[in-house]
């Protein structure tokens, strides 16, 4: 099923997403004179929102995180034979569970589920060829709705929300990422649809299959770059998916427009107007340029606001090592853009941890996730924190709040213990 295709090009022609063009062409053409962050367009009867990304006015905010949260927790996860854990790769919470996943190369990767409390409860899959089984040394996402989807890299896994195994869900294409739940069987799975295309997979927006990969019904892409395959076009781009309001939600580099996934279609929700420093797919430029670019990626969404994890393109060092093929090396700045929607008052930030004092700025900022719409998670090492804390515990000017909660947790661990998990639960109306 690895096609190489030139024919996928002849697919550029096809009008089933005209609709997504139109969407924004109507949204470009109609800039707010008057600079406001969200202005709104009529497509299908339907007002829905353009966000403008270059009228967000003012500097980069530090900010301690406490300003943006309700809440906080902490799991210190449980440490036996049976879970024992390196760094955490996943985070994913259904019921009163946390489900985790780590790696264990060259083996198998395990995922396991705690309770909130850190209380182990299970392993969720295995390493092996039988039923329920896995060799992937990997694990790509775990993923909660009625039932727990966990992508072994070589397979995807559904499990019941007790941990028990019931079926392996089927891709119809090689390599593509993940599948999710759309409804019943029926999944849904993302393509590729930035750079040139190689696989069938890089043809598609969104398919939707049934558990065995039959296909139901293909979104096409639609954009492709220039023929022929000469100059370097930037590729991937994080997909923003998430749940709300019932249903999932979509954003895929280089089509500009938040959709919700709803009757095997994909309706547009938010035209998203980048600006200038946006990063450009499926376009040819000089690699030199990409300094100073930012991607964008949706990480979270509630009745007040919309939460962005954008990441500016600090540093680019990209060859052309075979003809038409191009990599490198990338590092990025992260920042989080809060969006008021009735409002469309704007913010963006940088966090610096004023809750406990333990992590540093690229583990706050690059390396933590938003989860559920509602967490900012992250997690540390066990051995790490017990020296940092021996460290602050020597500042005669620490924060007397803080100072407890580092002889509470120092308590609690031990330098073998596995990794401690940090939830921030977030405000509901972010200011």
């Amino acid at each position: 099923m690895t096609e190489p295709t030139i024919f996928f090009y002849k697919k550029k022609v096809m009008k089933n997403l005209i609709l997504l063009y139109l969407v924004l062409i109507v949204a470009f053409s109609c800039k707010s004179p008057e600079g406001d962050v969200v202005t709104h367009v009529t497509i299908n009867d339907e007002k829905i929102p353009v966000i403008h990304f270059d009228n967000i006015t003012g500097g980069i905010e530090e900010i301690g995180i406490s300003e943006i949260v309700s809440d906080f927790k902490i799991i210190p996860l449980e440490t036996n034979d049976e879970c024992l854990i390196g760094s955490i790769q996943n985070y994913t919470f259904i019921d009163d569970k946390v489900m985790v996943s780590t790696q264990r190369f060259p083996g198998p990767a395990p995922a396991y589920m705690f309770n909130m409390e850190g209380k182990f409860v299970c392993e969720l899959g295995q390493g092996g060829s039988g039923p329920g089984e896995h060799t992937g040394y990997t694990v790509v996402s775990i993923r909660a709705t009625d039932t727990i989807q966990i992508n072994f890299q070589d397979q995807i896994h559904l499990f019941d929300r007790n941990g028990k195994f019931i079926d392996d869900v089927k891709q119809p294409y090689d390599l593509m990422n993940d599948a999710y739940c759309y409804s019943g069987e029926t999944f849904f799975s993302l393509g590729s649809i930035t750079g040139y295309p190689t696989y069938q997979r890089d043809s598609v927006m969104i398919v939707f299959h049934d558990i065995d990969g039959r296909i139901v019904k293909t979104i096409p892409r639609q954009a492709y770059p220039p023929e022929p395959e000469k100059g370097f076009t930037p590729t991937g781009g994080s997909s923003s998916l998430y749940r709300y309001d019932g249903f999932w939600n979509v954003y895929m580099s280089s089509v500009d427009t938040l959709f919700r996934v709803k009757n095997l279609s994909l309706q547009p929700r938010v035209v998203l107007d980048l600006g200038e420093k946006r990063q450009r797919y499926n376009e040819v430029m000089d690699p030199v340029k990409l300094v100073g670019l930012y991607t964008f990626y949706v990480a979270a969404e509630n009745d007040n606001q919309w939460i962005f994890k954008n990441a500016e393109i600090t540093k680019a060092e990209v060859n052309e090592y075979q003809p038409g093929r191009w990599g490198g090396r990338y590092d990025a700045k992260r920042e989080l853009v809060i969006i008021s929607k009735k409002g469309g008052d704007a913010r963006k930030v940088r966090l610096k941890d004023d809750i406990w004092a333990l992590s540093d700025d690229r583990r706050l900022n690059d390396w933590s996730a938003i989860v559920d719409n509602d967490k900012l998670v992250y997690s540390l090492q066990a051995s790490d924190i017990k020296i940092s804390i021996a460290d602050r515990l020597k500042e005669s000017d620490l924060d007397p709040d803080i100072r407890k909660r580092l002889e509470d947790l120092d308590g609690r661990i031990t330098e073998e213990s596995n990794p401690v998990i940090f939830i921030y639960y977030l405000k509901e109306k972010i200011r």
